[in-house]
């Protein structure tokens, strides 16, 4: 699948569980930045989990950052 931003969707990797609810993750990439992995909520829809690696400025090794998303409201 082919984003507009000229990047791409990698199919679904795989169903892993979030705050005890089911959730799927696909990869998403794109050219000049690094590869993402978007996690969303089988039943809502509703994303709960971005991971990507970033460089710890304080070591200045690669590691994971993990963003989790939860209670969302109509506004």
């Amino acid at each position: 699948m082919r984003c507009r931003a000229s990047g791409s969707i990698d199919r679904p990797f795989g169903e892993i569980e979030i705050a005890g609810r089911k959730a799927v993750g696909v990869n998403v990439t794109r050219e000049g930045r690094r590869p993402i992995n978007l996690f969303f909520d089988k039943e809502t829809f509703h994303l709960v989990r971005t991971e990507t690696r970033v460089k710890d400025e304080t070591t200045s090794q690669e590691v994971t950052e993990e963003s989790t998303f939860s209670e969302y409201k109509l506004i």
